[in-house]
């Protein structure tokens, strides 16, 4: 047997292999790394999106709804969330138990994370919404919307 012919051979398969298995292991962790991201994003979006209606809609929608919404978005951000997010969800939650909840900076917090791992720019801008309220016109009986003067 001629090792000068097959050595060469063997050393070039073995670097081809151990080369194959490192490129498919980092590209399995790439993948696993971006789903998990996307994952993340999709729950924290609909996290964010849920508070936003729970109070932009909260005297439009039942308590049954607005406490839906809220407490969907609590366990997204419980599960999905940073630390930071995280304990500003369970203060969010003890707050609106106790009747005085403030989501504020929690969702600026969730939109700057939310943009940053979108790669969009940064915004300094404060959050601001519209709230809606229905209120009876006595005249025909007809719910209609108004805009909420608190906001």
């Amino acid at each position: 047997m001629k090792w000068d012919m097959l050595l060469p051979l063997l050393i070039t398969t073995g670097v081809g292999l151990v080369g194959w298995f490192v490129v498919h292991l980092l590209s399995s962790r790439r993948d696993q790394a971006n789903k998990r991201r996307e994952l993340r994003v999709q729950h924290l979006l609909e996290a964010y999106q849920n508070l936003m209606n729970a109070a932009c809609y909260q005297k439009l929608e039942g308590q049954e709804e607005v406490l839906r919404l809220v407490t969907k978005a609590s366990a997204d951000i419980q599960l999905f969330g940073n630390e930071k997010q995280i304990q500003m969800a369970c203060q969010c939650t003890r707050d609106y138990a106790a009747g005085n909840a403030s989501i504020t900076e929690l969702l600026e917090n969730l939109r700057s994370d939310l943009r940053k791992e979108l790669n969009l720019p940064v915004t300094q801008e404060k959050l601001q919404w519209l709230r809606a309220a229905r209120r009876k016109q006595v005249q025909n009986g007809n719910n209609s919307l108004e805009r909420d003067k608190n906001t």
